[in-house]
């Protein structure tokens, strides 16, 4: 993914500005407009373009906001380019926030896209809707296990194929995934040990700004999902 210069990330600060002036004003679908145009000129912006405008998403939502039409959904179901693709899925997913295939296909675009932060985002939040729901997908639990081993964070992903294999136990190929998963997952912490602690194995800024905004999302989906077991409602790990 190229690096965002100067005068993009100017632009996208003057969007994202206006939508959270635009927002105290109760005019939510013109500021989802302006964070997803702010997005796109700094497509990996989590806490000041994807947090906001999921919570505001979730305000629209409690406010009776519509859910996307038809029109709407024909409109943003592709794109022409990953980032295009990504906003489109997203747009979709703000305007209905418990249609989890919106935010599955926005996390395909993230990944495929090199969007890191947000794909760990879409990611941790899309495991809690799933472990949340009353029958949890298990094509979803090995979509993120990809997204999750993708990104590198395999201790993840080997909670995902675990998660998958419950609801597919005569699968053989994810018996075999989990176990590669697992020597991946060994081989990172043995190079965790070799560093010292895991914190100072991670040494460039958007590394740390993914394991904050990963902290973020918890606390913003908590209250969603306060119903479910208290063992379902975080990633949790090995």
């Amino acid at each position: 993914m190229p690096e965002e210069d100067a005068q993009a990330l100017a632009k996208a600060e003057a969007f994202f500005d206006k939508a959270r002036k635009v927002a105290q004003t109760n005019n939510f679908d013109y500021a989802i407009d302006m964070y997803l145009q702010g997005l796109r000129y700094s497509p990996d912006a989590l806490e000041e373009g994807h947090l906001p405008l999921c919570e505001l998403a979730l305000q629209r939502q409690g406010r009776g906001g519509k859910k996307p039409s038809l029109v709407e959904k024909m409109k943003h179901l592709r794109g022409k380019t990953l980032l295009e693709q990504m906003l489109n899925a997203e747009y979709l997913f703000v305007k209905d926030p418990e249609h989890l295939p919106f935010a599955e296909a926005m996390l395909k675009a993230a990944v495929a896209g090199g969007y890191a932060k947000t794909a760990g985002w879409i990611a941790n939040l899309v495991f809690q809707k799933n472990n949340a729901a009353k029958r949890p997908s298990a094509q979803t639990y090995i979509l993120l296990k990809d997204s999750y081993a993708a990104l590198g964070q395999f201790d993840k992903a080997v909670v995902a194929c675990q998660y998958a294999s419950r609801l597919r136990p005569e699968d053989g190929a994810l018996a075999d995934e989990f176990k590669n998963l697992s020597a991946e997952l060994t081989m990172a912490r043995g190079k965790y040990d070799e560093e010292g602690d895991f914190r100072k194995a991670i040494k460039d800024r958007e590394q740390q700004e993914i394991l904050h905004a990963q902290d973020s999302v918890v606390k913003t989906e908590d209250y969603r999902v306060k119903d479910c077991p208290e063992s379902e409602r975080t990633v949790q790990y090995i």
